[in-house]
């Protein structure tokens, strides 16, 4: 490498190059936390519907069913935005942070 980045000169680089690109990020990455939230709060009214249902209460069924379909929804919205955050994340931060280090470089992230 012929150069080494100082101080300022990578401020100034993440000043212009990624910091507007987190601001996006971040909005997807708090969708997705939100999404593990409400699975918690799924998987605890399952667990308070199937305790009532176990005592007898025959109305919980419904609410048990809802519960379900609450979670699968919860998993598919989590899934489908950390998705997009971690591949997001990868194309704009990380290629801009390997384009800085060494501009010769490619960065080509794999899908895992």
């Amino acid at each position: 490498m012929d150069s080494v980045i100082e101080g300022g000169q990578l401020s100034e680089i993440y000043q212009k190059a990624i910091k507007p690109r987190i601001g996006e990020l971040t909005r997807i990455r708090e969708k997705a936390q939100k999404a593990v939230y409400y699975g918690v709060a799924a998987v605890v009214l399952l667990i308070i519907f199937i305790v009532l249902i176990s005592n007898g209460a025959s109305m919980a069924i419904a609410g048990l069913v809802l519960s379900v379909i609450g979670l699968i929804v919860v998993i598919v919205k989590g899934q489908k935005a950390w998705k997009l955050y971690h591949t997001g994340f990868k194309e704009q931060v990380v290629r801009e942070v390997v384009k800085v280090v060494n501009p010769d470089w490619a960065y080509h992230p794999q899908d895992d």
